[in-house]
């Protein structure tokens, strides 16, 4: 297993209820899934259906159907930018961001 799978990079937010009926399945799956999420009236955070959508610096929009390991690794780069952080820190402790 990729040690990238578990990572930062290949998360996003939803509440419980919502991650549950994502269940196991394909990206482009759940990607339909959180569309039909939003319509019924769940909170689904503007990152997470960034994520889902791949919007975000270098994601591989020409695989809109897949998630690859480059699109997990991208993710975390966009985070880590986001915050702040060097794209080489290796933890969220490298540096203290104030919100």
């Amino acid at each position: 297993e990729h040690p990238a799978l578990n990572g930062i990079g290949n998360m996003c937010l939803l509440s419980g209820k919502d991650n549950a009926s994502n269940g196991n399945k394909f990206f482009d799956e759940k990607r339909d899934n959180i569309l039909k999420r939003i319509q019924i009236g769940s909170f689904v955070p503007k990152h997470t259906f960034d994520v889902f959508s791949k919007m975000f610096k270098d994601a591989d929009t020409s695989q809109m159907s897949l998630w690859s390991i480059d699109d997990i690794e991208a993710h975390k780069i966009h985070i880590k930018t986001t915050l702040g952080l060097k794209e080489s820190a290796n933890n969220f402790n490298a540096k203290t961001v104030e919100i």
